[in-house]
């Protein structure tokens, strides 16, 4: 076939035939020689990667567990910054956001504001403007809903929030209902810092979404519950152990910084300039 096709001898055509095949398979070998490879990891690599496994295992076994969670000082100012927020050492609040209606108009007179709230006429118009905002934000917002009050506030927008006559807002807080603004000389508190009424309509209120629209001497309101957090006072024990949970990475980083501080110190290099010669 070579020969028909190349128009040459059949003995001639057979050479070639054999030394095509001879050639393939010298290319076939040479490409499945076995060969030493160049080397994957450099020598200053792996001086990298060995001194980063050293430093892993010190890590894991020297100084975590020379530095774990009953090692942090009572007086640690990190553990001592984390007992003095709510997240940890608390009364108990009332995690909410209330949809408030209030007099237009009365920003600095609060005794002008509390006498145009208990006007027959505002208070119907207020509480009509309430009750209908209450409604729509009700569509969209689900008791379930972590981000609720960022959602409220936003909705918020699409009201009209001053016409005049009644000033719609959204307030997002955690409220402890008996927080005391005043106290006598014994100590005990005189003035609440909230007010009664409005107290006395939350404290009920202990499950996730919206309660009804009350008055209150300022306006009317109505109060997406949150979540109640329990009480967690500063020298129960499990407060003590959840703040040091809390505080544990952030107390490492800085003694880990502290240690690393101290062995430079520990290992510093001098160098000069000429030998004799003072640094």
């Amino acid at each position: 076939m070579v020969a028909r096709r190349d128009g040459v001898p059949e003995g001639e055509a057979g050479r070639y035939v054999e030394d095509v095949g001879l050639l393939v398979a010298a290319a076939k070998a040479e490409r499945n020689a076995v060969v030493d490879p160049p080397p994957l990891v450099t020598e200053a690599r792996e001086g990298f990667i060995r001194r980063g496994a050293l430093a892993r295992t010190w890590m894991h076994e020297v100084f975590e567990p020379a530095h774990g969670v009953d090692d942090i000082a009572e007086d640690d100012p990190i553990l001592q910054r984390a007992l003095a927020s709510p997240l940890h050492a608390r009364p108990e609040l009332y995690r909410l956001c209330q949809l408030v209606a209030i007099p237009s108009g009365f920003d600095d007179d609060v005794d002008g504001l509390q006498a145009k709230a208990k006007d027959p006429e505002w208070k119907a118009v207020a509480k009509a403007r309430i009750e209908a905002a209450g409604q729509r934000m009700a569509r969209y917002v689900r008791p379930e809903d972590p981000q609720a009050c960022q959602l409220m506030s936003k909705l918020s927008r699409f009201e009209t929030q001053d016409d005049g006559v009644v000033k719609l807002r959204v307030e997002a807080k955690a409220f402890h209902l008996d927080a005391c603004m005043r106290k006598n000389d014994a100590g005990e508190c005189t003035e609440l810092q909230w007010a009664q009424e409005w107290v006395d309509a939350v404290r009920p209120h202990t499950t996730p979404g919206f309660g009804p629209v009350f008055a209150s001497r300022f306006g009317y309101h109505q109060v997406f519950l949150v979540e109640v957090l329990e009480p967690a006072p500063a020298d129960d024990p499990a407060t003590l152990a959840a703040a040091r949970e809390a505080v544990l990475d952030p107390w490492r980083a800085a003694a880990f910084d502290a240690t690393l501080e101290a062995l430079r110190k520990k290992w510093a290099v001098t160098v000069v300039s000429g030998a004799g010669e003072t640094p």
